[in-house]
């Protein structure tokens, strides 16, 4: 692994598992990726002091994410949802022009409800799932991997290795791909989340061309919306302002922290503020 290529990879891609390795033992390119960083602070500075209209931010958003969402338009009619009166227990992509059944029992609600969310989600109104899962029937192990896939934020990735030393099992990359790879709810646990070392995307139970797909939905969608009417700052698909925020007034944030630079608070029922997202680790 040369210099050259883990630079042009930082540059394309941010930081993988193999080129924070790669930084931790190359001093000449940590100084230069130190570097970058600071150029690239420096500019988002210098940007913030530039007026721009309140919508602008969202006509972009917008922009770039109509090809990715005309590409996931139709799958949420395909998916076959399952429950218990516990929670989801099973979600299926089904072919084309296959019929999907309804749940019925105790498990209705739920159904109904991951079905609604599961459509805001794949067009890029919703970014998180408060429909409840109910994996009882799985190993221990696997139970606490797709706990720790759960937490990986939208929009972000995480690798098997980070994966596996989150759950203080350092040495099971290969398990946590296997039980990546049987998640029984794909999608409301974003095991699509998880790449490979390499940066490269890496199977997935729904098909890899989907894995990516649903990668470049979530970069495109900006997850934290704020009403500028009200100082509040929600989680995109958040069931809260009533009624919905029109366009004129969404401000739109990357990360909370820019979202209370901006004077915004929390929203107390989407709670921005609670998520506790799967750290990354740079120990091998």
């Amino acid at each position: 692994m040369t210099c050259r290529w883990v630079r042009k990879r930082l540059q394309e891609e941010g930081p993988g598992e193999a080129a924070r390795a790669h930084l931790a033992a190359c001093a000449r390119c940590q100084r230069w990726w130190e570097a970058e960083q600071a150029s690239e602070r420096h500019l988002a500075a210098e940007l913030r002091t530039v007026a721009a209209p309140a919508s602008l931010l969202g006509r972009v958003l917008a922009a770039a994410q109509a090809p990715v969402v005309q590409q996931m338009a139709g799958l949420g009619d395909r998916l076959l949802i399952s429950a218990t009166e516990a929670g989801l227990t099973g979600i299926q992509l089904l072919p084309e022009g296959a019929p999907t059944s309804r749940v019925t029992g105790p498990g209705r609600r739920w159904a109904e409800r991951a079905a609604a969310e599961l459509r805001e989600y794949l067009v890029g109104e919703r970014v998180f799932f408060d429909v409840p899962w109910d994996l009882r029937t799985l190993p221990p192990f696997s139970r606490r991997v797709l706990e720790a896939a759960a937490r990986i934020p939208f929009g972000d990735v995480r690798t098997y290795g980070e994966v596996a030393r989150a759950i203080r099992a350092p040495r099971a990359s290969r398990a946590v791909g296997n039980a990546l790879g049987s998640n029984p709810v794909p999608l409301v646990i974003p095991c699509h989340r998880v790449i490979r070392g390499d940066g490269t995307t890496g199977g997935y139970g729904l098909g890899p061309d989907l894995k990516g797909r649903l990668l470049s939905l979530e970069v495109s969608v900006s997850p934290l919306v704020g009403r500028a009417s009200t100082g509040i700052v929600c989680r995109r698909g958040c069931d809260r302002p009533r009624p919905p925020t029109p366009e004129r007034e969404r401000i739109h944030f990357a990360r909370l922290a820019d979202a209370r630079a901006a004077g915004f608070r929390p929203c107390p029922v989407c709670r921005p503020h609670a998520a506790r997202p799967l750290p990354f680790s740079l120990r091998a």
